[in-house]
């Protein structure tokens, strides 16, 4: 096996905005329905292993059919069935740098040769993926938050019509760029998609894979069997089936992560514009900064060595005391400069 950087698991305690979580829990309603579909479950046996009610509900609110959709342990499953089935030690993995680093561990499980190309670069990664065994990449990008559009994708997917490319839209709910509507357009085309972000489930582990109808008949053979308990599929058919009143709630992300990245650029903090539910900074003084709001009971993403810290959208209060902390860290003279240093 290949070394492979560690992935950080949640922590506990503080202000918890580096794991992309939701900071809203379920609604009475939800909660409601959730434990009436508990009283009705039958925990001595085994759940249903097609998820015939499940994938009907997500086919439902995602406008596809349900031999198009495969439901596994959060979109991290079908992300390593899809990677076991197509990468080994002669196919190659291709993917951004950086990109989510659960790709890298699931090609190393395959002794898989992990390509990495500058995120963003689509020539790049189209030259990378000719002669790889599957190309993966998240749209918006986890950790930047870069998103490409729905035409770049296509240009991706016609110049590698013989590799098969994943997209990993786990953010795609509080963006507008989905590939979902294009899945039988392209032979090469797999979408990846998450119950853990918008509708603020990732204590769930809920996530689906959809393709064409020709392509999972190939696939599904091979997913694991009783993969979803019979808990995840009945809470999970309960979310989605009341889907529309997260609505409001992806509205108010998306308006607080634009409110702080203005609030970011103005102290002239090198935050990048971001399509998820999340903001990237990346410059000189950025480690600094995210040890500073650790310290400050504020937990955000961060990489040991790296110049950069990830910072997850959370409700409006929660946003104003990041702001506060990052005006308590941050010089005053660094208004109005390009400077990117951080107090200690």
């Amino acid at each position: 096996m290949r070394d492979i950087e560690l992935y950080e698991a949640r922590q506990t305690g503080g202000l918890l905005l580096n794991a992309n979580e939701a900071s809203e829990g379920f609604s009475s309603e939800v909660m409601e329905r959730i434990h009436q579909a508990l009283d009705a479950m039958a925990f001595n046996r085994y759940p249903d292993d097609d998820c015939t009610v499940l994938h009907q509900a997500y086919a439902t609110w995602a406008g596809l059919q349900p031999s198009q959709v495969l439901a596994g342990n959060g979109s991290d499953a079908m992300l390593g069935l899809m990677i076991g089935l197509f990468t080994s030690r002669d196919k190659p993995l291709v993917t951004w740098d950086p990109d989510f680093s659960m790709y890298d561990y699931y090609a190393s499980m395959q002794e898989a040769e992990i390509r990495k190309v500058p995120v963003g670069d689509i020539q790049a990664l189209s030259a990378a993926g000719g002669d790889a065994g599957l190309v993966v990449i998240s749209n918006p990008n986890n950790p930047t938050g870069m998103t490409l559009s729905r035409e770049q994708i296509r240009g991706i997917l016609a110049a590698l019509p013989d590799t098969p490319v994943v997209v990993d839209e786990a953010y795609m709910d509080f963006s507008d760029q989905s590939m979902l509507d294009e899945i039988e357009d392209w032979d090469n085309l797999y979408v990846t998609r998450t119950l853990s972000k918008a509708l603020g489930a990732a204590g769930l582990r809920l996530g689906f894979l959809v393709t064409s109808d020709r392509n999972m008949r190939n696939i599904r053979p091979y997913k694991v069997p009783y993969g979803v308990n019979a808990f995840t599929q009945a809470a999970g058919t309960v979310l989605l089936q009341m889907a529309d009143a997260a609505k409001d709630r992806i509205d108010r992300i998306c308006t607080e992560r634009d409110r702080l990245y203005e609030a970011l650029k103005d102290m002239n903090l090198p935050v990048q514009p971001s399509g998820a539910n999340f903001l990237f900074l990346q410059g000189e003084g950025m480690e600094a900064l995210g040890q500073g709001l650790e310290k400050a009971g504020i937990i955000v993403r961060t990489w040991p060595g790296k110049d950069q810290i990830r910072i997850t959208i959370g409700l409006p209060e929660e946003n104003d005391q990041v702001l506060a902390a990052i005006r308590e860290l941050t010089p005053t003279e660094r208004k109005g400069t390009d400077s990117c240093a951080v107090l200690n």
